[in-house]
């Protein structure tokens, strides 16, 4: 009888840590979905960002360090607005995490040194 209540124990031990380590393993496996989840989130806005900057720079030849971008509407998640080199576009973008961003109207001339925007040169 002895032997079986040690017998017992020991089974019992095992599928105790058994079950611990199981435990243990879904819930690493369910952090790191949320991590997941959370990163994608934040990816998706830098890298709209990062789209629009691209798209920009490649349509007015203009540096990086020289754009800026904006979301002049926070009522429009997807609607941004880019200046840099005497020029402003604004752009939407589509896709899952935004990784499709297109131009929308026409480009704008920007007169830094009289503070207007010139409509008429396209």
């Amino acid at each position: 009888m002895d032997e079986f209540i040690a017998m017992a124990g020991r089974t019992s031990a095992a599928l105790n840590h058994h079950y611990i380590v199981q435990m243990s393993l879904q819930s690493r496996v369910a952090v790191g979905k949320l991590l997941g989840l959370l990163l994608l989130g934040s990816a998706g806005c830098s890298l709209r960002l990062s789209t629009v900057v691209e798209s920009f720079k490649g349509e007015f030849s203009c540096a990086k360090n020289q754009i800026h971008v904006e979301r002049p509407d926070k009522s429009q998640p997807n609607f941004y607005r880019a200046d840099g080199c005497n020029r402003r576009a604004s752009y939407r973008c589509t896709g899952d995490y935004g990784e499709l961003c297109e131009r929308i109207g026409e480009p704008e001339h920007i007169k830094p040194e009289a503070g207007t925007v010139d409509f008429s040169t396209h």
